[in-house]
C-alpha cells in the first residue's frame, strides 16, 4: 500500500517529506554518490593503456550506455558513503538496499535537452505481466552531453506512470503532479552549468542572439545581464533569475 493512497494531492508534498526523511539516505549523500558516479563515468577508459576516456569518444556514448554506466557506479558510491546499510546493484531495483528493501530505490536518467523523466512503456501498464514493482523511491537524473543538470529524489507510485497513446510509442511518462509533489529537487550550483536552452523563454532565435554574446550557460546569463539589449533577452534574464537567482 501506497502512502499516497486515497490522498489528496494537496497532501502529497508533506507525505514526500516524509518519506524522504525516514530515507537513510540523505539528500547529501545521494548528491554525492551521483556526482562522484558522474566523473568516474567519463574518466572510464575504453581499450586498455591504448585507449579513450568516454569523455573523449566522439560521438559521446549513447544515452543507455551512460545510463546504464552511471547507475552501476552510483549504487557503489551509496554503499561507500552510506555505512549504516548495505547497498548494491540489484534485479528488482537499480539500487538495492540489502539491509531493508524497502528503501532500495529506482534510478531513472536522461541525456534530453528537458527536465522530463521517462520510463520504459511498461511502467505505465498495471496487471501480472510487470517484471518488477514500480512503485518505490527513485533518484532521477537530467544530463546534457557531460554536464548534470538536475538530480531529484523522492517516491513515485506505478499509477504515475502513463505509457504513451500510440501502439509504436515505446515510453511512459510522469504526470506533472507527480514532478511537483513527489520528487524533490536536489538543488546545488551545478544547476547553473546547465545549458541556457533549459531557461523559460530561450527558443532559436534568441538561443543565436545569446550565442554570439558568448552565454551558453544558466550562469552566463546570470552573470552578464549588463551586455543583454534586446527585451526578448531580459525576458529570459528575469526567467532565469527566478528560478536560479538563489544559487548565485
Amino acid at each position: 500500500m501506497s502512502a499516497y493512497d486515497n490522498q489528496p494531492v494537496c497532501n502529497w508534498k508533506s507525505i514526500t517529506d516524509n518519506l524522504i526523511q525516514s530515507h537513510p539516505l540523505s539528500l547529501q549523500e545521494i548528491a554525492d554518490a551521483v556526482f562522484t558516479a558522474w566523473d568516474n563515468v567519463w574518466n572510464t577508459v575504453i581499450g586498455g593503456h591504448n585507449g579513450y576516456r568516454l569523455r573523449d569518444a566522439s560521438p559521446l556514448p549513447p544515452a543507455q550506455v551512460v545510463g546504464y554506466l552511471l547507475e552501476m557506479l552510483t549504487a557503489k558510491e551509496i554503499n561507500l558513503v552510506n555505512r549504516d546499510f548495505v547497498w548494491g546493484r540489484g534485479s528488482e531495483k537499480d539500487i538495492h538496499c540489502c539491509s531493508d528493501e524497502y528503501f532500495s530505490i529506482e534510478m531513472k536518467t536522461s541525456g534530453q535537452l528537458a527536465y522530463s523523466i521517462f520510463g520504459n512503456r511498461s511502467y505505465g501498464q498495471t496487471g501480472t505481466t510487470a517484471k518488477k514493482d514500480k512503485s518505490g523511491f527513485y533518484i532521477t537524473v537530467n544530463y546534457f552531453e557531460t554536464t548534470i543538470t538536475l538530480i531529484r529524489f523522492g517516491w513515485i507510485d506505478s499509477s504515475d506512470w502513463t505509457s504513451q497513446a500510440a501502439s509504436t510509442g515505446q515510453a511512459a511518462t510522469l504526470s506533472r503532479d507527480a514532478y511537483a509533489y513527489k520528487l524533490v529537487e536536489i538543488q546545488g550550483p551545478y544547476m547553473l552549468e546547465a545549458p541556457v536552452q533549459l531557461v523559460s523563454g530561450v527558443g532559436p532565435g534568441i538561443l543565436l542572439n545569446l550565442q554570439l554574446l558568448n552565454i551558453k550557460t544558466i550562469r552566463d546569463l546570470l552573470e552578464n545581464r549588463n551586455v543583454l539589449t534586446s527585451p526578448r533577452m531580459l525576458r529570459a534574464y528575469d526567467n532565469a533569475y527566478a528560478q536560479y537567482g538563489h544559487l548565485l
